[in-house]
């Protein structure tokens, strides 16, 4: 048997190596324990008070760094009057040159903040802190960042391709990745619109419930279960 961590994936792995779906089961992820709303004085020391949107992850191709970039340089230009920054923790990675090359192009750049790698209790508070969470990968075979941020208790924008809509459901605003104006427009509205922000907040609570790594020790051991027993 198989075990794969969410529908979008079980569909790759049937039709990649033409497996029985039958034969594939799916094991969701869970989410540390660590992660909680940061207290207001930790969020202070470490971001300074600052409104920024936060991406944690790899640096390279398949995270979508680049039109990340790009759309946040697009909704800068639509609120030039405001001091919102871009926080991306994470390191460089492979094939990272297109990122440092669009980063130095970008007439927002001095709003854009790398962080380099950071532990958990950093991504802790730097989410606590910020408007949204914007992750807006190419592909994901799950996106463990997004119940990060829901445990956060914060807004999320992210893509509305592979198993990402699946993760967030209905907690969420969703963007084309390919797309730097819907990148741009899913920034422009958590920024203005608090009762969305507040109404994503609410349904990440709810979606929690459906993901921890009690539930997922449960179905890994039930698919040992037909293994042993098939």
């Amino acid at each position: 048997r198989v075990a794969t961590v969410s529908e979008y994936s079980k569909k790759d792995i049937e039709e990649t190596y033409s497996i029985n779906p039958e034969k594939i089961d799916v094991v969701f992820n869970g989410v540390k324990d660590v992660f909680h709303p940061a207290e207001p004085e930790e969020i202070k020391k470490l971001t300074n008070n600052k409104e920024y949107f936060f991406y944690i992850g790899s640096l390279h191709p398949r995270k979508n760094v680049v039109n990340l970039l790009k759309g946040f340089n697009q909704f800068k230009n639509i609120n030039n009057t405001n001091n919102v920054e871009l926080v991306i923790g994470g390191d460089f990675l492979f094939q990272s040159n297109e990122i440092k090359s669009v980063l130095k192009e970008l007439k927002h750049k001095d709003q854009i903040i790398l962080t380099g790698r950071l532990t958990d209790k950093e991504v802790n508070t730097w989410l606590s802190g910020a408007i949204a969470l914007t992750y807006i990968p190419y592909f994901e075979g799950f996106g463990i960042p997004l119940l990060e941020a829901m445990k956060c208790k914060t807004p999320i924008l992210t893509s509305n391709v592979t198993s990402l809509p699946e993760v967030c459901s209905d907690a969420a605003i969703y963007a084309n990745p390919e797309s730097i104006d819907d990148i741009a427009n899913g920034m422009n509205i958590l920024y203005g619109d608090d009762t969305i922000r507040r109404e994503l907040i609410e349904k990440g609570q709810k979606r929690l419930k459906d993901f921890s790594w009690d539930k997922s020790a449960k179905l890994l051991w039930e698919s040992i279960q037909k293994t042993i027993h098939s």
